[in-house]
């Protein structure tokens, strides 16, 4: 392009760059005399038809909006031309400087930009991954089976003292060191006061030695109930402390299973218990199939961030750091937290979402980069099909869709969503797959765990 005269490039950091570009003035006095001459075609001024009032009244009455639209221009051509010619992979944008702007002048601008970091990709063929073999034992549908056996279970209340296995329904207040746990973190209410609680005798909760501080009391009884916190309770400032529990009983019950006979299992859509076993196991599997994908990727992304070593763009990281503390803090303050308390975490906040962010950005750049070097596309069907099932799952009709698309930008998302799905299985196809059982899988964790505590 002639009427560029001169690209320069700044190198301010390993992804950020200061261009400075020079557009020759006969290009510029061009720019001027095009814009000039559109605002002229369209202005309504009095005493003139349409489009034929001097320039140097249009000039004097639109010279702002004139300058406005010219630069606009002038620093478009020059951003475009200074990308391709650099070949830049632009990742943000940061600063546009207009360096020289004058009608017969050279015009100069200089802007800052983060481009996509440059690195070596890690191997991606050939990968050691894992996965579930599909081996659902008869233990693990018989314990659905009884599951749902003792979820349509009924309570009978008895008029007796409470047993091991009976369920109790109490109110009760906590307290730790002669303050009560609601006052101490009022967050966590559940754990400090309740009114009317269910509660499974012979299951551990809250504290140990509680619900076995209640076996044989009986309705209308209240008792102290004397626990220690434990060092894991979502109560930090009780950890590992004495405490105390005022408990009364208002009801006893008693847990009575259905038969498994014909009504129970057609009222559950079976026909027999065969017909129950065989679709509970075929549910298995297929969930056990999701699950074992799932923890492949999984696998493949854990070892594509164990391998990129590169820095990353340094505004574009704060940026989605701001974004991912912003998303952790609405977050708690949902779950009740207080802002004096997000307040004093903040550090460990800001520390977890930088390093989410990292993650985020560096799987980002090295699905691109992979995607560009296999030739991995997203089709245009592809993102229409997934544009269209999210509509109706946000129950957006389709005349309305292009417009919802580009209120929410969800497309850009979308594309990047369909192209690491993409690119993930692609790293799949070509990795190397052991079948693990999910026994052996517990082995081997429980082996590295205590291998790391010893």
């Amino acid at each position: 392009m002639k009427a560029i005269v001169n690209v320069s490039v700044e190198q301010l950091g390993p992804c950020k760059r200061l261009i400075r570009v020079e557009i020759d003035n006969s290009e510029v006095s061009g720019a001027f005399d095009k814009t000039l001459a559109k605002f002229q075609k369209m202005a309504k001024l009095p005493g003139f038809r349409n489009g034929k009032a001097p320039k140097s009244m249009i000039l004097k009455k639109y010279s702002e909006e004139v300058r406005d639209e010219v630069k606009e221009e002038l620093y478009r051509k020059a951003y475009r031309h200074a990308v391709d010619q650099e070949k830049l992979v632009v990742v943000n944008q940061l600063d546009f400087e207009e360096v020289q702007f004058e009608e017969g002048k050279p015009f100069i601008c200089a802007i800052t930009l983060e481009i996509q970091p440059t690195f070596d990709l890690p191997a991606y063929k050939g990968i050691k991954l894992k996965k579930f073999k599909n081996d659902v034992t008869d233990e693990t549908v018989e314990r659905i089976i009884q599951d749902t056996r003792n979820r349509r279970a009924k309570y009978e209340d008895v008029d007796r003292a409470a047993e091991q296995s009976d369920f109790i329904v109490i109110s009760y207040i906590g307290e730790c060191e002669g303050k009560k746990l609601t006052e101490i973190n009022p967050a966590f209410k559940t754990l400090g006061q309740s009114e009317k609680y269910w509660l499974e005798l012979g299951k551990e909760w809250l504290a140990p030695g509680f619900t076995e501080g209640l076996i044989g009391a009986t309705v209308g009884e209240t008792r102290q109930v004397e626990v220690t916190f434990p060092d894991d309770f979502m109560i930090e400032d009780v950890r590992n402390k004495p405490g105390k529990y005022e408990v009364k009983v208002l009801e006893v019950k008693m847990k009575v299973l259905p038969e498994m006979d014909q009504a129970f299992f057609e009222d559950l859509g079976y026909e027999s218990l065969e017909d129950m076993t065989e679709k509970v196991r075929e549910r298995v599997s297929e969930q056990m199939t999701k699950n074992s994908q799932e923890w492949m990727l999984s696998q493949i992304v854990g070892h594509l961030l164990s391998e990129a070593n590169f820095e990353l763009p340094e505004d574009l990281l704060r940026d989605k750091t701001r974004e991912e503390m912003h998303g952790v803090i609405e977050r708690a303050r949902s779950g009740g937290n207080k802002d004096e308390d997000i307040e004093a975490k903040k550090e460990e906040i800001a520390a977890e979402s930088k390093q989410r962010a990292s993650e985020i950005l560096k799987m980002d750049f090295l699905i691109r980069r992979i995607a560009e070097d296999e030739n991995i596309k997203v089709t245009n069907e592809e993102l229409n099909s997934q544009l269209y099932y999210l509509g109706l799952q946000q129950g957006v009709k389709p005349k309305k869709m292009r417009e919802w698309v580009e209120e929410t930008r969800v497309d850009s998302y979308m594309f990047k969503e369909i192209l690491k799905a993409k690119t993930l299985r692609f790293i799949e196809s070509n990795a190397e797959i052991e079948e693990v059982s999910t026994a052996e899988l517990a082995k081997s964790q429980a082996e590295l765990a205590s291998s790391a505590n010893s």
